[in-house]
């Protein structure tokens, strides 16, 4: 600590020794552009079914809001949402009208509304426990009746010798002004922890819950279901599911067809999950989407950036990770009314496939939403600089002064450099200044 203090201060006396011109013109008065990367980390991706535009949030404090009316070819900023947000919604019928929400909500935390299309946000009440902290999962609108919202994920409480996690639904009928929350506290005697919760599309009685029991040492995936609305739970786990069970995801268009997802696999049922079976392959992930014009494509995707699709309701899978980069796949969604089209949202932006994921390209024009905590120069050429980028690696760029391509308005442009390692950040870096090809970096993963 008293070495960052000193660091401050004599930051501080240069910036004191600057002159008050630069080039007869003041520095206040001086003039900023970016020079990129474009991207960043993204926490969420969403798209008006309407005209197609879509929105981005950046990871951070404030949150950034983007949008792009062109299938994210070219951002622009919006707003700032004074929190962090993990999810966006957006109204189907009203889709002016968008929901933002904390990856946890509570007394102290809500879910934000906008009504202009994401420029002003007003917080929304939570009628969770003081004493508790909820944790979401999975944010969603009924497709039929857009003013009825749905969160789901566990709760847990604070200041316990025991920590008591718990499955919850909480739903609103007026868009998001007020709630009502349902915790499910008798699934199991186990010291059980949910990650998934998800309410059958067709009947409000059966809900299942996926998650995982810590009976130590070891921890054992765990799916139960209820069909009376709580009262009563079934282990419906069986001797095939293995692993942590992160989503599972009930087929609307098809009653009785059930997908639940682990690290070990993605598992099918087609009787409301009282018999499962194992798809084909090393396929995981920490979602599960269904093509909402085919119910028999599957993707499976997770923050590990794996992605995954079945065109036959599960049984078999293919890879879909050409050409994305940035260490996680936090969002995927699929265009209402484009085949083939489809977007996903990782640690180094937005990204966009038009063949149904078999490939990936980058779209992130005027999206700045990257961290930058460390920027070198190279001793022996003012034009070469190296900067980390936060969750994303190493770039660099050999005409920092500008004249180079299009991805900045100065024209500069970047190139990643090879993966070393999997790093959550480059903290500090030193280029020699007897040899530029030598360098050292200290890695911030933990």
């Amino acid at each position: 600590m008293t070495h960052f203090r000193a660091s401050i201060a004599r930051f501080a006396f240069v910036l004191l020794l600057l002159p008050p011109v630069a080039n007869g013109q003041s520095l206040k008065a001086s003039t900023w552009e970016s020079m990129g990367p474009d991207g960043g980390y993204l926490t969420d991706i969403a798209q008006n079914p309407t005209n197609g535009d879509l929105f981005a949030v950046a990871y951070g404090y404030p949150s950034r809001l983007f949008k792009s009316t062109n299938n994210g070819d070219l951002w622009q900023k919006i707003s700032e949402i004074q929190t962090y947000v993990n999810y966006l919604l957006i109204d189907l019928q009203q889709p002016q009208t968008i929901y933002a929400s904390e990856s946890y909500v509570g007394t102290n935390w809500g879910i934000l509304k906008s009504t202009d299309g994401g420029v002003t946000w007003v917080r929304k009440g939570f009628p969770g426990d003081q004493d508790k902290g909820y944790y979401v999962g999975q944010f969603f609108s009924d497709p039929m009746d857009a003013k009825k919202l749905m969160l789901t994920g566990y709760s847990y409480t604070y200041n316990t010798p025991v920590t008591i996690y718990r499955a919850y639904v909480a739903k609103s009928t007026d868009s998001g002004n007020s709630w009502s929350i349902k915790e499910y506290s008798n699934i199991t005697s186990e010291q059980f922890r949910p990650i998934s919760v998800e309410p059958d599309p067709l009947n409000a009685n059966i809900v299942y819950v996926g998650g995982y029991s810590t009976i130590q040492p070891y921890s054992y995936g765990r799916i139960f279901r209820t069909t009376d609305n709580g009262t009563t739970w079934a282990d419906i786990t069986g001797n095939v599911v293995q692993g942590n069970v992160y989503d599972i995801l009930a087929d609307i268009s098809n009653p009785g067809r059930v997908f639940a997802v682990s690290y070990a696999g993605v598992y099918r049922s087609t009787d409301r999950g009282s018999t499962w079976v194992r798809g084909n392959g090393s396929n995981y992930g920490g979602r599960l989407l269904c093509d909402p014009k085919n119910s028999a494509t599957v993707y499976a995707y997770s923050n590990g950036l794996t992605c995954f699709r079945s065109t036959d309701a599960g049984v078999t899978w293919t890879s879909l990770t050409t050409g994305l980069i940035g260490g996680g796949t936090n969002e995927l969604i699929i265009h209402p009314s484009v085949s083939g089209t489809l977007y996903t949202a990782t640690r180094a932006g937005f990204f966009r496939s038009t063949n149904g994921g078999q490939s990936w390209s980058s779209a992130n024009g005027g999206l700045l939403a990257s961290y930058v905590p460390v920027l070198r120069c190279l001793p022996t050429s003012p034009k070469t600089l190296y900067i980390s980028f936060m969750y994303n690696g190493l770039y660099r760029t050999s005409n920092a002064l500008g004249k180079g391509g299009p991805s900045s308005a100065l024209g500069v442009t970047w190139d990643k450099m090879p993966e070393y390692s999997y790093c959550e950040g480059i903290l500090h870096m030193e280029v020699s200044r007897t040899d530029p090809n030598v360098m050292y970096i200290q890695e911030g993963s933990g």
